[in-house]
């Protein structure tokens, strides 16, 4: 199973119409790149704008929170299973998909006992902009995030300030590759994560 997670940061405060950093630019960049990768599950954080308007027809939405969305590709067997304000999940093809919107405020205890919760619930993988560094997510979860091919996830438009905050944790199913994909910011202050997953006979024992 192939999946992506973005944060498309639709209302990046610092594009005005003119800037190719707005979104409605950017858009057509997520596309073509959803298109050209062609994932069997989408992960998407900061999603205001209408998806229904630019998501690629073989996509359907199944996670349930407001701004923060899961699409699976028609063909994929899913449904959702919960959400809130910072993240939401479903069960593609029989994995527990969570979507996850960090935050630092106190709320975020709530959200990593759940995510804690649902790490007993295998097989599960956890994706998405936790804004929090690797160890911290690690800490959190009791477990390790997948390696990724890049440390650096997030940089700042306004500051120039890079960051590693977009991360996969996967429980009761293998981590095949995490691809941070490199496209010089064009598409979202974070750059997609590319993640191939697959069941493993030795998780089945």
């Amino acid at each position: 199973m192939k999946i992506i997670s973005l944060n498309c940061r639709v209302w990046t405060r610092d594009a005005k119409r003119a800037s190719e950093r707005f979104w409605v630019k950017r858009m057509e960049r997520v596309r073509s790149f959803i298109l050209e990768r062609d994932p069997d599950v989408l992960c998407l954080q900061e999603l205001s704008f209408p998806a229904n308007l630019w998501i690629p027809w073989k996509y359907h939405r199944v996670g349930l929170s407001a701004s923060h969305h899961i699409y699976v590709r028609k063909g994929v067997k899913a449904r959702p299973l919960w959400f809130s304000m910072h993240h939401n999940a479903a069960v593609a093809d029989g994995v527990r998909v969570i979507n996850v919107h960090g935050t630092w405020r106190k709320c975020m205890e709530k959200v990593w006992e759940r995510l804690r919760m649902e790490t007993e619930k295998k097989p599960c993988v956890i994706v998405g902009d936790f804004n929090h560094p690797a160890a911290s997510v690690e800490k959190n979860l009791m477990a390790r995030t997948a390696p990724k091919t890049s440390g650096v996830t997030f940089r700042n438009y306004s500051t120039g300030a890079q960051g590693d905050i977009d991360h996969c944790a996967a429980f009761g199913i293998d981590v095949v590759s995490c691809e941070v994909f490199d496209d010089g910011f064009a598409m979202s202050d974070h750059l997609p994560v590319v993640i191939h997953i697959e069941k493993s006979t030795q998780h089945d024992r």
